[in-house]
């Protein structure tokens, strides 16, 4: 991978030079509350012929590379392809600035402009669910299973062995429903038991020694990565594991344990319910806290994480109005390493665009009721791909618990994203524009003949 290299990333006084660059721009930053002073910075290319700059130093500041490619490209077995190659330079150049509360940017000279490409605030996401939809006791059924023809499709594939990213709040990893459906990372997993036993090492639990030993066991750039990460190391703290990132991504919210569920619950083990892809293999990417938030930088390490180690399918059942360049740029390194993107298309119940379902590289998903209608909430427009059932959907909830009623296409994306493993083990040598293709050719159409605004190319089944 040397050719990777042939640009060296930023040098520590190169990004000292950057925080100098910064406090020298005249700019009015927009005022995000819920974010904080958190901004992601695109540099343009630094070279050595530019000229000293004065020193100017600022104790209340912190700046950090978004993604720390030189290490995880070291580390990681994944072979990039050509297109990933050429993407790479651009996610080099992120970073992001940290200001304290009662820190603010004062002007300097306007030449320094040139060395900034972008500057934007830290956005922050949210889940697509639908809360106030009706509660309604009569959903007590799995009726989504028998309308897609889940049980015909089982018949053949299983989505057996399939890693499926799941992009949320986490996962209840203790569910009875999905702790047999992780995905255990061999080389991290040192008590070799198939299991996540999220304590140290050199503690035991009933004759059990735990997973953690703070050794990068895989050499991949994630310590402990038993069964996926947490991302969540907010600018602006706020309730529950948001400060640091660490190995257990575990869901204080309760959305993506719901997700997973629909993708990959065990099947014929008398209890809950059955997941579409139960042979598939669920790896667990926590961005969003405890109220189901996430900034924008997080869940773009998430999707980089993805694309290096070896996940096929990823699942994000969130988004913003706003486009944001890092999280496009990581999500095209994702479709360029295989990896097949799949996001709820938005529960704004009109045709305002939303992302990351709305970047060509992901497949937006719309939800569709027991009836075929379009769900009032569900967004629609020229960015849907094809639609699933998104109301009313038995699935798995946090504490072992389940929930009849999951709505949202946060819902529907999940019903996709299984199906596209299932066909993934079929053929695995599909890449995403072609199981997008299959996906949307083997469609019920139900809306006006051939694609259409409300359906896309219709409900998958």
């Amino acid at each position: 991978m040397n050719d990777l290299h042939s640009k060296p990333l930023l040098t520590l006084h190169r990004v000292t030079l950057l925080l100098l660059i910064f406090f020298s721009i005249t700019y009015t930053f927009p005022v995000m509350a819920q974010t904080g002073h958190s901004y992601i910075i695109k540099i343009k290319e630094l070279t050595s012929k530019q000229p000293t700059l004065p020193h100017l130093a600022n104790s209340k500041s912190s700046l950090k590379q978004a993604f720390p490619l030189s290490q995880l490209l070291h580390k990681s077995p994944a072979t990039l392809s050509n297109s990933a190659k050429k993407i790479i330079n651009d996610l080099q150049k992120y970073y992001v600035l940290t200001l304290d509360n009662d820190e603010n940017v004062g002007e300097r000279t306007a030449f320094l402009k040139k060395n900034i490409e972008s500057i934007e605030p830290n956005r922050i996401f949210h889940l697509d669910k639908a809360e106030t939809y009706p509660n309604d006791s009569l959903f007590d059924s799995q009726w989504n299973l028998k309308r897609i023809g889940a049980d015909k499709a089982w018949k053949t594939v299983t989505g057996n062995g399939i890693k499926v990213g799941v992009l949320d709040t986490g996962t209840d990893f203790f569910h009875p429903d999905l702790v047999n459906q992780l995905w255990i990372n061999s080389k991290e997993d040192i008590n070799h038991n198939g299991k996540f036993e999220a304590w140290s090492s050199s503690e035991t639990r009933d004759g059990v020694t735990g997973d953690l030993d703070g050794i990068d066991g895989d050499e991949n750039g994630y310590i402990d990565d038993v069964i996926g990460y947490d991302f969540v190391d907010q600018s602006l703290l706020n309730i529950g594991d948001a400060e640091v990132r660490d190995p257990i991504p575990f869901d204080e919210q309760g959305h993506g344990t719901s997700v997973a569920g629909i993708i990959c619950a065990s099947q014929n083990n008398t209890i809950g319910v059955a997941g579409i892809a139960y042979n598939s293999k669920l790896i667990t990417l926590r961005a969003f806290d405890a109220t189901g938030n996430a900034e924008e930088d997080d869940i773009s390490a998430a999707i980089i994480y993805a694309a290096l180690n070896g996940i096929q399918v990823l699942n994000m059942s969130f988004g913003d109005v706003i486009s944001s360049p890092i999280t496009h740029d990581a999500c095209r390194f994702a479709d360029a390493m295989g990896v097949v993107l799949i996001a709820s298309a938005g529960n704004d119940g009109s045709t305002l665009r939303r992302f990351p379902a709305s970047y060509p590289e992901v497949i937006a998903v719309a939800a569709t009721t027991a009836i075929d209608a379009r769900a009032s909430f569900s967004s629609y427009g020229s960015h849907i791909a094809l639609s699933a059932p998104g109301v009313g959907i038995p699935t798995t909830a946090i504490g072992g618990k389940y929930k009849l009623n999951f709505q949202g296409t946060s819902a529907s994306a999940p019903h996709v994203a299984a199906a596209a493993a299932m066909l993934l083990e079929a053929n695995s040598n599909l890449n995403p524009v072609e199981i997008r293709g299959v996906l949307q050719a083997s469609c019920d159409d139900v809306g006006p003949k051939g694609w259409d605004t409300d359906f896309g190319s219709g409900v998958r089944s």
